[in-house]
């Protein structure tokens, strides 16, 4: 199914909000992650330590929702930036996001959850959608529910499907690797077997990743996918739903 010819009626259905970065005096990180994401991401109420809840820049919009200030988060202490795109009537979404939620909260007590941030982009049909859905995806920080800014990310990033996962470079905004939902169903996978590297390896996984692709740019050298189609495969693998335009 396609955001152009979305159902009329949804079916129904950790980003490590301990917040290691935030500060009152932030020092954003250069990519200016306002423009991607807006001034503002939300958070459930739910999600905040009670240490938290009259932290400053924290604004508490009702008794389920509250706000942040994106350069509070977003700083220049953060290395990744792990955006997730998703919707209530996808159904491929629905189950996924049972699975990065899990895998967050699995995260969020190694010491290296300090150098990522999960933000999730909603694909939803309405705003009351959205604020269902974050409220459904635990902790996650989430920008605000707007159509104009997903369909600019669809074209910033020729996003093709979802569930999509991206790891981002925190400083300045790059796609470190577009297979992330992969390498999350594969550590996830892992985890119940009892093998593998475990969720640790997954964090090391794309921290290599990163030390990868600023190496290259210092030498001048083409990043991993600027002349193979490996990163415009991923954002269309496995099952899911096709992303297209979405009414505001």
């Amino acid at each position: 199914a396609s955001l152009s010819s979305h159902p009329s009626t949804p079916p129904k259905p950790g980003g490590f909000t301990a917040f290691h970065h935030m500060s009152a005096d932030p020092h954003a990180a250069p990519h200016d992650w306002c423009k991607v994401l807006g001034d503002e991401l939300m958070l459930c109420r739910s999600a905040l330590r009670d240490d938290q809840a009259s932290a400053p820049g924290i604004t508490h919009l009702d008794e389920k929702m509250c706000s942040v200030p994106t350069s509070y988060v977003l700083t220049d202490s953060l290395k990744l930036v792990l955006l997730y795109f998703s919707a209530r009537w996808c159904g491929a979404c629905i189950e996924f996001d049972n699975v990065i939620r899990d895998v967050q909260s699995a995260l969020k007590p190694l010491a290296e959850s300090a150098d990522i941030e999960f933000v999730w982009i909603s694909c939803d049909l309405s705003e009351e959608s959205y604020k269902t859905h974050l409220r459904r995806l635990g902790s996650f920080l989430g920008a605000s529910w707007s159509p104009k800014r997903l369909q600019e990310a669809i074209a910033r990033w020729d996003l093709k499907a979802m569930p999509c996962l991206l790891v981002m470079d925190a400083q300045d905004g790059r796609i470190v690797t577009s297979q992330a939902r992969r390498d999350v169903e594969d550590a996830y996978d892992d985890e119940i077997r009892g093998g593998g590297k475990g969720y640790l390896g997954l964090i090391l996984h794309w921290l290599e990743l990163l030390d990868e692709q600023r190496a290259a740019l210092d030498d001048g050298l083409p990043l991993h996918g600027e002349d193979s189609s490996d990163d415009g495969d991923a954002n269309s693998q496995g099952s899911g739903a096709e992303l297209g335009p979405l009414e505001d």
